[in-house]
C-alpha cells in the first residue's frame, strides 16, 4: 500500500486500522507498519495535547505529515469523528502473529 492509497484525512482511529500492513518507504527507507496506536489532539497521552513544542511542532501541520523519533513515527491524521465519547473505543491495532509487537494483544 503506498502512501498516495491512504486517506490522511480519516479520523485517527480509521487511519490507524488502515495502516496497518502499509510498507511506507521515503528514499528506499522504510518497513512494514505492525502496530500502530490512536488518539486525538484532546487526548492527554497524545504528544500533542500540550500545545506545540519544537520536537512535536509537524503534528500540528496538515493531515499527513510525519514526526520521526527513535522509538516510531507519529502521523497526523484529519479530525477524529464519529466516535461517542460515552464509550472507551480500542484505540491499539497490530498486525496478527508479528513478532515485532511491543506486546502481545489479549
Amino acid at each position: 500500500m503506498g502512501s498516495s492509497s491512504i486517506n490522511f484525512m480519516a479520523s485517527s482511529l480509521e487511519l490507524a486500522r488502515r495502516l496497518i500492513g502499509a510498507m511506507p518507504m521515503v528514499d528506499g527507507v522504510g518497513g512494514r507498519i505492525v502496530e500502530t496506536e490512536a488518539y486525538d489532539r484532546e487526548d492527554p497521552a497524545s504528544h500533542s495535547f500540550a500545545g506545540p513544542t519544537p520536537p512535536n511542532a509537524a503534528m500540528f501541520g496538515p493531515p499527513g505529515r510525519a514526526c520521526v523519533y527513535p522509538e516510531g513515527v507519529r502521523v497526523v491524521s484529519g479530525p477524529r469523528i464519529g466516535i461517542s465519547k460515552a464509550v472507551d473505543p480500542p484505540w491499539r491495532f497490530g498486525l496478527a502473529g508479528s513478532k515485532f509487537l511491543s506486546r502481545s494483544f489479549r
